[in-house]
């Protein structure tokens, strides 16, 4: 099957199917589901409502860091009056802020602040600087706190942010605030924090954004349970800031879950929606409303599910009409690079691209360009070759004062063959990184498609999903193969040596071949001491046994076995995995140590492999100072050892490239 259709038939199962079953299933959808859909309105809203709540955080987050980092602003730290003025100058500029503050770097007191009446440090805003939240970046956080913790009453701020309680007629004096702080350092020493406030009480702003954003509904911040910021309003008009919310401060602090349910609002019913506010430190401290009169949304739904429809109907027959375009641009640039690949093996060098299809910086575009820039560097390196050939016979027929010369044009050639070699781990190194994201999105979409993200599979559909699946990973394992040797070509493979039991790393290795070991009646035995510790790479050491076992379970008959032996032998840890499969012949054991070289080369082999295995595991061994190497006999089995020091000293500081050239 082509690509081409591959990818319509990926955009007929991804897109048009699932939307063909939204489709139906609004059709046919029954009239008393009016609390999923509000649950799924009021959800959208919430998400909204956050957003609007997570933006304001991340724009105060900002500031605070532009602030910190002003040169102006960083040289005026000792003088006091001038902070002030900076500050109450941007509290001009910037008037949906409260306040902006500059706080020694201990938190015990304020350094400056925009307002001459706030004279104090919130101790949540305290907590959260000394919390280390903001002590190499700018951090935001919602935080709540008591009036009287930075103003004293009777103050503007006190005046202008406490809420009267609409069934007490008391004052509630707790304030919610968005706030971000950012460290203000000198020559890399902590000097000061910078903090920015915008305090929601008695604030419309959010809920204004709100509205323009989900018209019908409304919004609100409630803290402790009383609403201090809010647009609800009922059929009279009145305002329910100070009111008590829905849902009571004891129930989320104790479910801190999402509620979902129905109030009396004014004489009219409105569906709900809270969710709940952290602070810095995951701690719940506010809850976030959205809500609409019952009645409304029946009749938005209404007109949503009639626009639905059409959309749905609209989309499928536009998606149906561009997929053949879409996946005819997808592939041509793919098919014309296979086609590319194909005639630079065979020797042709002269290749025409059309320009278009070099312009830009898709991943198409770029592999176009590379395999263009390959076949023209390796027609002038074969130029370069056949010269340098050419000047060599001649230079053997000339007399013996020449053979000088003919050794500089033999060092110039071997400097070109070196560059040949890196051109094309290079190109290796970049065609496996192009390939690997398609490839990875193949993957990961054919496994939302099994697990029914989009809608349930037939048995033969998801037969051939978790084909493609298990193809996709094949292929994805043989790609990683062909990168690490890449990277080790390119001397860019590193270590990273740390204390681990060995036993560990055999016994989570080894579960993940019981199953197809099972599967063909083959016996493994082990045996391993519990208590030897290993300094070393414990991924790479578990990608050893990964490939050495692989092989093994590869080559043993159903009913073998293979054996695993662990012990320690002077100061080096020597581990065989033997098995009683086919073997190797002798003229093969050398070779398949090499990349891309397997016992059996020939086209109609019977084990599929890449033969990057063992030559992958020959440099991770030596990598970490140890050697490998293998007995074997056809018929009989075969039995390979690798050894690894023990102690730190003994780990090998070999780069990938000298294990490479060693190899």
């Amino acid at each position: 099957m082509s690509i081409q259709r591959k990818i319509m038939m990926v955009i007929f199962i991804a897109v048009v199917f699932p939307s063909a079953l939204m489709l139906a299933f609004i059709s046919f959808e029954q009239k008393d589901q009016i609390d999923q859909d509000a649950r799924q309105y009021l959800s959208n809203a919430f998400a909204a409502a956050y957003t609007i709540e997570s933006s304001q955080l991340s724009d105060l987050r900002i500031s605070a860091s532009m602030l910190s980092a002003n040169p102006e602003f960083i040289g005026s730290m000792d003088d006091s009056e001038y902070l002030a003025d900076c500050l109450a100058d941007l509290q001009k500029l910037v008037p949906y802020l409260d306040f902006l503050a500059v706080i020694q770097p201990d938190a015990s007191e304020l350094l400056a602040s925009s307002r001459p009446s706030i004279t104090g440090i919130p101790k949540s805003l305290r907590e959260m600087l000394l919390s280390g939240a903001a002590r190499h970046f700018a951090a935001s956080s919602g935080l709540v706190f008591d009036l009287s913790e930075f103003s004293a009453p009777g103050s503007p701020e006190w005046e202008r942010y406490q809420i009267k309680i609409m069934k007490t007629g008391e004052y509630f004096n707790k304030c919610l605030a968005g706030v971000a702080a950012a460290p203000i350092l000198r020559d890399g020493r902590l000097v000061a924090y910078v903090a920015l406030a915008d305090i929601a009480n008695n604030d419309n702003s959010m809920p204004a954004r709100f509205t323009k954003s989900v018209e019908d509904a409304y919004f609100s911040l409630t803290v402790s349970g009383v609403r201090v910021c809010s647009n609800v309003r009922d059929a009279a008009g009145t305002s329910y800031i100070g009111s008590y919310g829905p849902v009571s401060s004891d129930q989320w602090e104790r479910v801190k879950k999402i509620e979902f349910g129905r109030v009396n609002v004014g004489e009219e019913i409105h569906v709900f929606f809270t969710g709940y506010i952290n602070d810095y430190s995951g701690k719940p401290i506010a809850a976030l409303g959205v809500g609409i009169p019952e009645e409304r949304f029946r009749v938005i739904m209404n007109v949503h599910k009639r626009i639905t429809v059409l959309i749905c109907a609209v989309t499928l027959l536009i998606v149906l009409t561009i997929s053949h375009f879409v996946t005819k641009k997808i592939t041509e640039p793919i098919n014309l690079a296979t086609e590319i690949a194909q005639k630079v093996s065979q020797g042709e060098r002269n290749i025409a691209v059309p320009p278009y299809m070099l312009v830009g910086r898709q991943e198409t575009a770029r592999l176009l360009r590379a395999l263009k820039e390959m076949a023209k560097t390796l027609g002038a390196m074969e130029q370069e070759i056949e010269h340098f050939v050419h000047n060599l016979i001649d230079s053997n027929n000339q007399l013996e004062e020449k053979v000088g010369q003919r050794t500089v044009v033999l060092q110039q050639m071997i400097r070109e063959l070196e560059r040949s070699n890196t051109v094309k781990s290079q190109f290796l190194s970049n065609m496996t990184h192009e390939l690997r994201t398609p490839l990875s999105a193949v993957i990961c979409s054919g496994e939302a498609l099994l697990e029914g993200h989009f809608g349930s599979l037939t048995e033969k559909q998801a037969k051939h999903v978790n084909n493609m699946i298990l193809s996709g990973r094949h292929l994805l394992q043989i790609i990683n193969d062909i990168l690490d040797i890449s990277k080790i070509d390119a001397g860019m493979m590193k270590l990273n040596f740390s204390e681990f039991r060995f036993a560990d790393a055999l016994d989570q290795t080894l579960l993940t071949f019981y199953s197809f070991a099972g599967r063909k009646e083959i016996t493994i035995r082990e045996n391993c001491p519990e208590n030897i510790l290993l300094y070393a790479d414990e991924k790479k050491i578990r990608q050893i046994l990964y490939n050495l076992l692989s092989n093994a379970l590869k080559f043993v008959p159903i009913g073998g076995k293979v054996w695993v032996d662990v012990r320690e032998l002077d100061n080096m840890l020597r581990i065989a995995v033997k098995d009683n499969g086919i073997g190797i012949r002798k003229e093969d054991q050398e070779r398949i140590f090499e990349a891309f070289e397997q016992a059996d080369n020939s086209y109609s082999r019977e084990y599929e492999g890449t033969g990057l295995g063992l030559p992958l595991c020959r440099y991770l061994v030596e990598m970490h100072g140890g050697e490998i190497y293998l007995n074997s006999l056809e018929g009989v089995g075969t039995e390979v050892i690798f050894t690894i020091p023990l102690n730190k000293s003994g780990k090998g500081e070999q780069s990938a490239h000298d294990a490479a050239a060693a190899g």
